[in-house]
C-alpha cells in the first residue's frame, strides 16, 4: 500500500482529505503541523503528500521544496483556498504533480489521487524492468565475453593446426624434391641404356615406374604452389597477357585427357581480344586446375565448355561442365585444402579419371592465386547430377 503524508492547519481537511485517501487505496497520515510533518516524511516511505499551500510556521511552497530535496520522485498534491494563478505557476516549477481550489469536490480530489497512484505504480515498474534489463544486459555480456574467450581459444587451437599442416607441406615437400630428382634422373639413364635392349614387359614396368615419378613430382609442385599462394612467397611476374591465346594453351592442355574421357569439350572466345596485366604461369595454373576439376568429375561422354566474356570492368571465364555437381553444404568446403568430394576411405588417384582423387590442392590453389591478382572464382551448381559452373573474373584495373 502507498503511504500518503496529509498536511493542514485546519483537523477537519486533514479528516476529509485522509477519508477520501483512504477510498483511493492509499495509507493516509495528517498533520497539522508542517514541521512535525517534515519530521516524519525523513523517517518514513511517503511517495505522496497532499498540502496546505498557506499555513503557520511553513507555507505549502516551503514545503514542497523540502520534500523533492529529500525524494525528488514524491508526487506533491496542493490544495488551498488562498491560490491564485502565480500561486498554481510556482507550485508548477517545483514539480508539484497539482493544484486543487478549495472547495474541491471528492471526486475532483479522488481523481487526482489515483492518477497520482498510477503514475507511481508505472515509474516504478519501469524502475522494475529497468534493473532486470540492467540484469539481463550483465548475463548477457558475461554470456558473451564467454563465448568470445571460447572462440579466441578455439581460433588459437585452429591457427596452430593450420601452421603445423603448412609445416607439414613444406617438410614433405622438401623432403621429396630431391630424392625425386635423383630418380627421375636415374630413370632418364636407364630408358637410354634399355631403351632398345628392353623386352615388352620390362618397357612395360619402365613406363609405370616413370608415371608413379611423374605422379610423386605433380604432388610436390603442389605442395609447393600452396605453400607459395598461402604465404605469397615469390613476386608475381607482370606481362600483359592475351586471355584468349592462353585460353587457347589451356584448352590443348585439358584437350587431351578430355579425349581420353570421350568428353565433349568446346571453347568460345570473343573476336575481340582481351588483355590483363598479370601472372601467366599462376594464371594458366588457375584455369588448367578448374578444367581438370571439370574433367575428373564429368561422366565419359559428358560436355564441358570454356567461355570467355567481357563484363564492362571486368573480364569472366566461364567453365561450365553437366557433370556430378554439389550440395550447398560441399560448396562451403570445395576451396579448402585437401577437401575431396566423395568418402575418402574410397580413394583413387588419378590426374582425369572419373571421381578420382588427388590432394585436394587444385581448387585450393586456383582460389590463391586468383585472390593474389585481385581476381575471384565463383562456384554454383544446382545440385548433386546437374553440374558446375566455375567463373573467374579479373578486373580491369589491373592492366597496364
Amino acid at each position: 500500500m502507498i503511504n500518503a503524508l496529509i498536511v493542514d492547519d485546519e483537523e477537519n481537511i486533514v479528516k476529509l482529505v485522509a477519508h477520501w485517501a483512504k477510498k483511493a487505496g492509499l495509507n493516509p497520515q495528517g498533520f497539522t503541523n508542517p514541521l512535525e510533518a517534515i519530521e516524519a516524511f525523513e523517517k518514513g516511505d511517503f511517495k505522496i503528500v497532499i498540502t496546505d499551500l498557506k499555513m503557520p510556521g511553513m507555507d505549502g511552497h516551503k514545503l514542497a521544496r523540502k520534500v523533492k530535496s529529500i525524494a525528488p520522485d514524491t508526487e506533491i498534491i496542493i490544495i488551498t483556498g488562498h491560490g491564485d494563478l502565480e500561486d498554481a505557476i510556482d507550485a508548477m516549477r517545483q514539480d508539484v504533480y497539482d493544484f486543487i481550489r478549495k472547495p474541491f469536490l471528492a471526486k475532483e480530489l479522488t481523481q487526482s489521487l489515483e492518477q497520482a497512484v498510477d503514475k507511481i505504480i508505472l515509474r516504478e515498474e519501469n524502475k522494475r524492468l529497468l534493473h532486470d534489463l540492467k540484469d539481463m544486459n550483465k548475463t548477457l555480456e558475461k554470456q558473451v565475453e564467454e563465448r568470445t574467450r571460447e572462440l579466441t581459444l578455439k581460433n588459437k587451437e585452429l591457427e596452430k593446426l593450420d601452421d603445423l599442416k603448412s609445416k607439414f607441406i613444406a617438410c614433405v615437400s622438401h623432403e621429396l624434391r630431391t630424392p625425386l630428382t635423383q630418380v627421375d634422373s636415374g630413370m632418364f639413364v636407364l630408358n637410354t641404356v634399355l631403351e632398345k635392349k628392353a623386352d615388352e614387359s620390362e618397357k612395360k614396368l619402365l613406363h609405370i615406374i616413370q608415371m608413379g615419378v611423374k605422379r610423386l613430382n605433380s604432388v610436390v609442385q603442389h605442395m609447393t604452389k600452396i605453400l607459395q599462394a598461402e604465404y605469397r612467397d615469390g613476386l608475381l611476374s607482370q606481362e600483359n597477357i592475351s586471355i584468349n591465346r592462353l585460353l587457347e594453351e589451356v584448352y590443348k592442355e585439358v584437350s587431351y585427357f578430355a579425349g581420353l574421357r570421350k568428353q565433349n569439350l568446346d571453347c568460345r572466345l570473343p573476336e575481340k581480344e582481351i588483355f590483363f596485366k598479370g601472372d601467366k604461369g599462376k594464371l594458366m595454373d588457375i584455369l588448367v586446375n578448374i578444367c581438370m576439376n571439370a574433367v575428373k568429375f564429368t561422366p565419359d561422354g559428358g560436355k564441358i565448355s570454356i567461355s570467355l566474356e567481357d563484363a564492362g570492368t571486368s573480364f569472366r571465364t566461364v567453365i561450365k561442365d553437366n557433370g556430378i555437381g554439389f550440395t550447398e553444404e560441399e560448396k562451403l568446403h570445395i576451396f579448402k585444402k585437401f577437401y575431396e568430394a566423395g568418402d575418402v576411405m574410397y580413394h583413387s588417384s588419378g590426374t582425369f579419371q572419373f571421381k578420382a582423387g588427388g590432394l585436394g590442392l587444385g581448387l585450393s590453389i586456383a582460389k590463391l592465386f586468383a585472390e593474389m591478382q585481385g581476381g575471384k572464382i565463383i562456384a554454383e551448381s544446382e545440385g548433386p547430377g546437374k553440374g558446375s559452373i566455375f567463373t573467374v573474373e579479373f578486373p580491369y584495373s589491373q592492366m597496364s
